[in-house]
């Protein structure tokens, strides 16, 4: 098999975890699982591994080749918070974890959703999520350090019963004063 990352004839047998077989490569330590495999691990297996990881991988941005299939893999978010996208093979469903994505993955306790990660509905989700936290950047730069203040605010208004007749309250421009022809003030 040749890495898709190493683009050598570098990868060998191996065991990820135990009773769970992947494909090393020898020079970049990345891993290929076939997802036959993966499915029959056993997930009370999966859910119950712990892992500490101590570095955070490198995101490799070009596209990888399947070891298996030669087809261009597609890379997937693992979720918001992690930096990093798993690369799969929507022909034959391999995935390629990269040097310590496989413990990363672990270490957030998704190891055992490898399958939901995949799905259109999870990759929407984080998208959303991402979005979110965009916006919340923005308005954060936008309103400086009254965004605190604005924020707890905004909270409340969240849950109030009346946030229409706020929002009017709010919205409504109380009519100045005519001029007085004597004073010439309101």
């Amino acid at each position: 098999m040749k890495c898709p990352v190493c683009k050598y004839e570098s990868v060998v047998e191996t065991q990820i975890e135990k009773d769970l077989k992947s494909y090393q490569c020898k020079l970049c330590t990345g891993n290929w699982v076939e997802l036959e495999d993966y499915i029959c691990w056993d997930s009370a297996k999966a859910s119950s591994l712990k892992s500490e990881i101590k570095e955070i991988p490198q995101e490799v941005k070009e596209a990888k080749l399947c070891c298996k299939c030669n087809r261009i893999m597609l890379k997937f978010k693992v979720s918001p918070i992690v930096e990093f996208s798993l690369d799969r093979c929507m022909t034959c469903g391999g995935i390629w974890f990269d040097c310590l994505e496989w413990e990363s993955v672990k270490s957030e306790g998704l190891i055992d959703k490898l399958n939901l990660i995949f799905t259109s509905a999870w990759q929407e989700n984080i998208r959303k999520e991402k979005s979110i936290e965009t916006i919340e950047l923005l308005y954060k730069q936008k309103f400086g350090v009254a965004y605190g203040k604005i924020h707890t605010i905004k909270s409340w208004l969240n849950d109030y019963e009346h946030r229409e007749d706020f929002f009017a309250y709010l919205n409504w421009n109380v009519p100045k004063k005519p001029l007085t022809p004597e004073t010439g003030k309101n």
